[in-house]
């Protein structure tokens, strides 16, 4: 049994936001947070989003692909996003599921 996916999300004086995901995000626990993170990317307007991975102790491709949908939504939309302590393995499964357009 996974010991699931935590979220937390705070908009700091400049106007970004910062959304901390830890623990497992797999195929059981991200259906959990995904309302939440996207809701979050919708809340942070114009700010920037700093999606922070740095406490993920597990990723899958379910995972990934609620990653990628949230820097392509911040992407379509026109506003900046960061990524914040992504794993290189993490990276590689998002640039599998959707690799970035050249510049």
């Amino acid at each position: 049994m996974s010991d699931g996916a935590q979220i937390e999300a705070d908009r700091d004086a400049s106007g970004d936001t910062t959304l901390r995901l830890w623990g497992r995000l797999d195929s059981e626990t991200t259906g959990a947070v995904w309302g939440p993170a996207h809701r979050c990317a919708d809340e942070a307007g114009s700010g920037r989003l700093v999606v922070d991975t740095s406490g993920l102790e597990y990723c899958d491709g379910s995972g990934s692909t609620l990653l990628m949908t949230l820097r392509e939504r911040r992407r379509s939309a026109g506003a900046p996003f960061e990524f914040r302590g992504l794993s290189e393995e993490t990276a590689q499964l998002i640039e599998l599921i959707a690799p970035t357009p050249p510049a």
